[in-house]
């Protein structure tokens, strides 16, 4: 779970480091899933405050990936 603002910086640098390396995550944010890059718009996402149905079915399709 990685979320799309941590204090004032984007998060986006820490993602293609996760991407590199080859772990499975996914964006969380109060804000507009519209903020993804390109290069992120098909990773799971999961907007604040959380759905508990919406987290599991997140973390099922990572673990099956």
């Amino acid at each position: 779970m990685l979320d799309i603002e941590i204090g004032k910086e984007l998060s986006f640098g820490f993602a293609h480091h996760l991407v590199d390396i080859g772990l499975r995550f996914f964006f969380t944010s109060a804000r507009d899933p519209t903020l993804l890059p390109e290069a992120f718009a098909q990773k799971p996402y999961l907007q604040k405050p959380y759905e508990m149905d919406r987290l599991i079915r997140i973390l099922k399709e990572l673990r099956s990936a």
